[in-house]
């Protein structure tokens, strides 16, 4: 994420020179690319950091399960160490039994916990690309305004100004088509995990 943000950082220095220097329209497309992108940059900051947080209780989770399972184990192989010995008194082997028992039920429930929090992943994951398609269109289409506004700053109008456009439009469309494709396949994956 820190090199989006200086990347960012960077055009915003490129763009504040044109600005100095560029027409009234070239500064106003300018001005809308950058306050589009600052505003999807602040929503997908925000949606991330719920993903994040979401993700590392996961992660906590299942080191949890992991430690349960662990300890299942350990009682498990002591007392089949115990029964090879020899004889186990009955208050022992319950003992042990209860621990194994008390363990394994542990691990259980929280790999449960883990999947429902997995679902929780998707869903923020949902929508997170949701944030960014929404905003791709609005960045996507400011950005070919900018485009247009600094070839003609540049003097590169020319009478194929149109097919310049239906190009960047082509290929911003494509990108959020592309991004469509992962919300359905993410959807498809919720769906079929809920079952």
């Amino acid at each position: 994420m820190a090199s989006a943000t200086e990347a960012l950082a960077a055009s915003g220095a490129r763009i504040a020179r044109v600005r100095a220097i560029g027409r009234p329209s070239t500064v106003l497309a300018l001005t809308e690319l950058t306050s589009a992108i600052s505003v999807a940059n602040i929503a997908l900051v925000s949606k991330r950091a719920i993903l994040d947080g979401k993700m590392r209780h996961m992660l906590d989770v299942d080191t949890s399960v992991n430690r349960q399972k662990s300890d299942s184990d350990r009682w498990f192989d002591m007392q089949s160490q115990m029964l090879v010995q020899g004889p186990i008194p009955q208050e022992r082997f319950d003992y042990m039994q209860h621990r194994i028992e008390l363990h394994r039920n542990e691990a259980n429930r929280l790999a449960a916990h883990k999947a429902e929090v997995e679902t929780l992943i998707g869903r923020e994951t949902l929508a997170l690309i949701r944030t960014l398609m929404d905003q791709q269109r609005i960045v996507g289409q400011a950005a070919i305004e900018a485009n247009m506004a600094m070839r003609q700053e540049l003097g590169f109008s020319s009478d194929r100004e149109e097919v310049v456009r239906t190009s960047l439009s082509n290929q911003d469309e494509a990108g959020r088509d592309a991004l469509g494709e992962y919300v359905t396949s993410i959807e498809a994956s919720l769906m079929s995990s809920s079952k």
